[in-house]
């Protein structure tokens, strides 16, 4: 687990260390950790396929569901990032403690709400939405089990960003890429009843997931009770009070706020999917997991950047905060572009290693070349969310997510598609144009300055003026 880290170190690295190589530290992790989920989804998607294209329909075409359901609990979590960052850039290690121990009880308990009313409410929600008949009970037997595993994905939220907080962005990976080696080799295993496992089919894709899922949320626990990277929660740490609830609220709403949102959206895009027929919602899920290739790459940076903005505005260095949002996001938008340009000429031959249904091929095709275009726009606004969760000022950011998600994909998509009679190609394009409008947005605030503040109330320490050490070997990283 990274021996040798040293979180005081790694802090004064963040503080006065080369931005360039520090955000590459950082992102590194977290682009390894996203390129092997993706892998483990392009592998999930041939297993799925392989049984049929409903099969893979009624997984994908219930995530927008789970997502909605998760992003309360991630959403509120994710405001701890702003706490604990911010108190380890200004040297308040205990108070970081005390943070990482409240947010942990928090999570508990919310979680374990959200699984229950997730478990009585989705069958019903999902026959609302319309989702085909073909596909319905294959989508209830998952989403029920997904549910049932919710806590492990909130508390694996926890030990991730505490974790981010202090700049160990290697542990989460490490338990990631285990976690996503499980599940790949549980997959088939479960689905098809390999080597004497039960054949449990979409039950099976189900199991494999929260199975997974537990590891870095049991390993996480373990590792914080125990003490590790200066974080070390006391059971009476986990009572959270109303004073600290409020200041999560106030921060972490927003968060929840855009995400569900955006995710509720997601259901109302996905129910208009559902009416254009099984191909487009294979095509849907399809063409995410492909364009997924180009954005893990900003997914890497955009946790990279909360930190840095985190810490650096605890310690009160507000204009190298700035400098740091500058630089990185001058380094995303040129690989963002660079990499759509690279994906549409070979976009036909990628989607053929999924699926070989003429149709399927032909509209996830459609989608990404329509979709693409509109990535670094995406970026933007993924950089805005980055800055947000580091900075805790995340009112604007939730404004602008709505305004992606439901002033332009639902309601666009809604007059395109089925008013008009443009089908698939109108979701493809409101889609696209959601990302155009909300990375505007993100650039505007972004330079407006507007979040160049700390949520924290203690004074910063003044930062010491001594060569930093550049990291070595034993960082791990």
């Amino acid at each position: 687990m990274v021996f040798g880290f040293d979180p005081r170190k790694r802090r004064e690295f963040i503080l006065r260390g080369p931005i360039i190589k520090m955000a590459f530290v950082l992102a590194a992790p977290f682009m390894i950790q996203n390129l092997v989920n993706i892998s483990y989804n392009i592998v999930d998607a041939i297993w799925l396929n392989m049984l049929g294209t409903r099969f893979f329909a009624a997984v994908r075409g219930v995530w927008p569901l789970i997502f909605f359901f998760n992003s309360f609990g991630i959403g509120l979590t994710s405001a701890g990032i702003a706490f604990i960052s911010q108190h380890v850039g200004a040297g308040n290690w205990e108070e970081a403690n005390r943070n990482a121990g409240k947010l942990l009880g928090f999570a508990l308990t919310f979680s374990l709400a959200v699984s229950a009313l997730g478990i009585l409410t989705t069958p019903a929600i999902l026959a609302f939405m319309g989702i085909p008949g073909e596909i319905y009970p294959l989508a209830v037997t998952y989403i029920r089990v997904i549910f049932a595993g919710f806590v492990f994905t909130v508390l694996g939220m926890v030990f991730y960003l505490t974790m981010s907080g202090v700049g160990d962005t290697v542990t989460p990976m490490i338990l990631g890429v285990i976690a996503s080696a499980t599940n790949m080799v549980l997959d088939p295993l479960l689905i098809f009843g390999w080597f004497g496992f039960p054949r449990l089919e979409v039950l099976g894709a189900a199991v494999a997931t929260v199975s997974a899922r537990a590891i870095p949320s049991i390993v996480g626990a373990a590792l914080l009770f125990r003490g590790f990277r200066s974080i070390k929660i006391r059971p009476g740490d986990m009572i959270y009070d109303l004073p600290w609830l409020k200041k999560l609220l106030k921060v972490g709403l927003p968060l929840a706020a855009n995400m569900s949102s955006s995710a509720l959206g997601f259901n109302f895009l996905m129910a208009i999917v559902y009416r254009l027929g099984t191909v487009a919602v294979a095509a849907y899920g399809l063409a995410i997991t492909v364009v997924d290739l180009v954005t893990a790459f900003i997914w890497g940076f955009r946790d990279a950047i909360a930190i840095m903005v985190g810490q650096n505005l605890g310690a009160g260095l507000f204009d190298r905060a700035e400098e740091i949002v500058r630089k990185v996001t001058a380094i995303i938008i040129l690989a963002t572009t660079a990499g759509t340009a690279a994906l549409i000429p070979f976009s036909h031959h990628l989607v053929t290693l999924f699926t070989h249904d003429p149709a399927v091929i032909r509209e996830t095709t459609n989608f990404v070349i329509i979709f693409s275009p509109s990535l670094p726009y995406l970026a933007l606004f993924f950089i805005g969310m980055a800055v947000a969760r580091g900075s805790g000022q995340t009112l604007f950011m939730m404004i602008a997510g709505i305004v992606r998600l439901w002033g332009i994909r639902v309601l666009l998509s809604y007059v395109l598609a089925l008013a008009i009679g443009m089908g698939t190609y109108g979701v493809w394009l409101a889609m696209s144009l959601g990302n155009v409008v909300a990375g505007a947005m993100a650039m505007a605030w972004l330079l407006s300055g507007r979040w160049k503040k700390r949520v924290i109330e203690a004074p910063p320490p003044p930062v010491i003026e001594e060569e930093v050490p550049e990291p070595v070997a034993t960082d791990g990283d």
